[in-house]
């Protein structure tokens, strides 16, 4: 869902800087959360940006990604909850990063798809797989190819023997337990940038990364299984989107939020929610204009309370805390924003961890040529080792 590391370098204002300066809702300030970022001594060992990370259990987990040198890595890093981060002693078979993880029933990790290679260099699409325990210093067990291309994909544990992953024109079924591809469904689209969410054990809802000339916005549900098909919803977005984050709330709803327009790459200032109950589409409750024109949000869910941040940016809210109204209630959802968090890293990793936690580690800073002359180092990005949390999960603000 990230846009290419290429192209923050060469455009160091991005794009969307012009359209949060056109405020398109007129709405109060934001109050502020009232619990603010603790910088953490603990941190990876390795600094890497567009890794994907997961948490198993009581376990950090990240998984490859690109180092300082912009290379992708196939290090697994592992977060003890005694022991802090342990020395890497286990990797992934393939260097890869902007790849999908997935946490299987049996505590294992399955890795799918990404990139491999050096930025600077040119990356290959990656179309295999592969599985690997977090608990045993250990090489993952590599699966073939998909049927179809791979690459940048969403994935999901469909349930305890499969696991699907979306990528391009199809969905592509996993046996985990047997290491084998047994399923491939072709979509309605060919999509890239879009967003994808499990409803159930045979449903898949798969959402934007609309070709560009495609202006309906159109929705599909992947059903996986012995009749495996899609099948499109008559409801349709009111414009095209990619790179939108998606979630699914407690009463069964998805709130779709931001991401950019495929044919501007501007962002599209809106959010949407969809209703599988029905199969329709509603306009997205009011949110604040930085989150609404974000070009790669991260929407999250813990308990009744969405986590919504922009990874990709600093600003002085990167994220915020919703409390989201029930299905039929008009009253308003109630947003707080979490103030500045240090550093000015951008493509952070966030996780929402078991205790009710917000934590974010890493990105990068670009430093320019007059500034790294001055450090006598060479222009381009600097990754960030720092972790921080921030307290997520209280009724505190909002009672």
């Amino acid at each position: 869902m990230f846009r290419s590391l290429l192209t923050a370098w060469i455009v160091f204002v991005p794009c969307w800087a012009t359209a949060v300066a056109q405020q398109g809702h007129d709405m109060p300030p934001t109050p502020r959360w009232p619990f603010s970022w603790i910088q953490l001594e603990d941190v990876p060992v390795e600094p890497v940006i567009e890794a994907a990370a997961v948490t198993a259990g009581d376990r950090i987990i990240i998984t490859g990604g690109f180092d300082q040198s912009l290379q992708s890595t196939p290090a697994i890093q592992v977060r003890h909850p005694q022991r802090g981060w342990q020395p890497i002693s286990a990797t992934m078979q393939q260097p890869r990063a902007r790849h999908s993880a997935v946490v299987l029933a049996d505590g294992r990790v399955l890795v799918l798809g990404g990139m491999t290679g050096q930025v600077r260099q040119g990356l290959q699409r990656l179309d295999d797989a592969e599985i690997f325990d977090p608990r045993v210093a250990s090489r993952g067990k590599l699966i073939p190819e998909a049927p179809g291309p791979l690459g940048i994909n969403t994935a999901h544990l469909m349930d305890p023997r499969r696991a699907c992953a979306v990528s391009g024109a199809a969905a592509h079924v996993l046996d985990v337990q047997q290491g084998a591809w047994i399923q491939s469904i072709d979509l309605q689209r060919n999509r890239n940038g879009h967003a994808s969410i499990r409803l159930d054990p045979r449903r898949v809802l798969v959402v934007g990364g609309d070709p560009v000339g495609s202006d309906d916005g159109l929705v599909e549900i992947v059903h996986v299984g012995t009749h495996g098909r899609s099948i499109a919803w008559e409801a349709r977005l009111d414009s095209p989107v990619k790179d939108a984050a998606a979630t699914l709330l407690p009463d069964g709803r998805i709130l779709l939020v931001g991401g950019v327009d495929p044919a501007t790459d501007r962002p599209t200032g809106t959010c949407w929610l969809l209703d599988p109950a029905d199969r329709s589409i509603h306009p997205g409750p009011p949110l604040p204009d930085p989150l609404l024109k974000s070009a790669s949000p991260m929407v999250l869910v813990r308990n009744d309370r969405i986590i919504a941040t922009d990874p990709d940016i600093t600003s002085e809210a990167p994220a915020y805390i919703i409390r989201m109204q029930p299905r039929h209630s008009s009253a308003p959802w109630r947003v707080h924003s979490i103030g500045p968090l240090p550093g000015d890293g951008r493509h952070r990793t966030m996780l929402v961890l078991d205790d009710g936690r917000l934590w974010t580690w890493g990105g990068y800073r670009f430093v320019d040529p007059q500034e790294a002359a001055s450090l006598q180092q060479r222009p381009g990005p600097r990754l960030d080792p720092r972790a921080h949390t921030v307290q997520v999960d209280t009724a505190e603000a909002f009672d």
